[in-house]
C-alpha cells in the first residue's frame, strides 16, 4: 500500500544519502594533507588514542545527553506512539523531533572517537534492535540498549588485547553476532509459542469422548 511505498522510498533515500556520505568521506580523505593514520582514525576510530581531556568531555556530554533524554522522555514516547494525537494535545512535535536529533548528534559525535564514523551505526542500531526483542517496555529498552553498547565495547577491547587487529572490527563483530543470536532466539521462541496451542488442541481432541 501507500505506507509500504513510503517506507521503501525512505529506505532508498537513506541508502543513497549514506552512499553519498561515504563518497564524500573518501574525497575528504584524499584531500586531507595530514597523517594518513589520523584520517583512518577518524573513519574507523582510535579508542586507544583518546586523551584524558577527551574522556572528561565525553563523560560530560554523556551526562547532559542522558539528562536531556530523561526530560524529553514522556513527550517523546507520546509522539512516537501517535504523532497526530500528541500534536492535538499540544505537544511540540516538530521541536521535539529537532531536540531528539540534537541529542542523537551529540551522542554520535562522542561515540565516533571510539569506533569511527563508518562503524558508529553498529553501536547505534545493534543494541537497540536487540533490546527491542528482549523487552517491550521503552524505558527498559533504553537501559538494555545502553548496557549492551557498553558490553559490546568492552568485549571488543578485551578481544583486541589478545589479538592484534583493530578494536572497531571486534566491537562491530560482537554487536553483529549478538544481534544474529538474539534474532534466532526470538524466532525459536515465536515458533515454540505458536506450536504450543496447536499441540494442546490436538491433545484435547484425542482425550475428548
Amino acid at each position: 500500500g501507500a505506507l509500504g511505498q513510503r517506507l521503501r522510498g525512505r529506505d532508498v533515500t537513506i541508502g543513497l544519502v549514506m552512499a553519498w556520505s561515504l563518497g564524500l568521506g573518501l574525497l575528504f580523505t584524499a584531500l586531507y594533507k595530514g597523517s594518513a593514520s589520523r584520517a583512518i582514525g577518524i573513519l574507523f576510530g582510535q579508542v586507544f588514542g583518546i586523551t584524558g581531556q577527551e574522556v572528561a568531555v565525553t563523560l560530560a556530554a554523556g551526562v547532559l545527553t542522558l539528562l536531556a533524554l530523561v526530560i524529553a522522555y514522556r513527550p517523546l514516547l507520546f509522539t512516537t506512539l501517535d504523532e497526530e494525537v500528541a500534536e492535538a494535545k499540544g505537544v511540540p512535535v516538530r521541536g521535539l523531533s529537532i531536540a531528539f536529533m540534537v541529542i542523537l548528534a551529540v551522542a554520535v559525535s562522542e561515540a565516533v572517537q571510539v569506533v569511527g564514523v563508518l562503524l558508529i551505526f553498529a553501536l547505534i542500531v545493534a543494541p537497540a534492535a536487540i533490546a527491542e526483542r528482549v523487552t517491550a517496555r521503552p524505558s527498559h529498552g533504553i537501559m538494555v540498549s545502553a548496557a549492551l553498547a557498553v558490553l559490546f565495547t568492552w568485549a571488543g577491547l578485551a578481544v583486541a588485547y589478545y589479538v592484534p587487529y583493530p578494536v572497531g572490527f571486534f566491537i562491530t563483530t560482537v554487536a553483529f553476532w549478538s544481534y544474529v543470536v538474539a534474532r534466532l532466539l526470538s524466532y525459536l521462541a515465536a515458533r515454540r509459542t505458536t506450536a504450543r496451542p496447536r499441540g494442546w488442541r490436538e491433545a484435547q481432541v484425542r482425550h475428548s469422548p
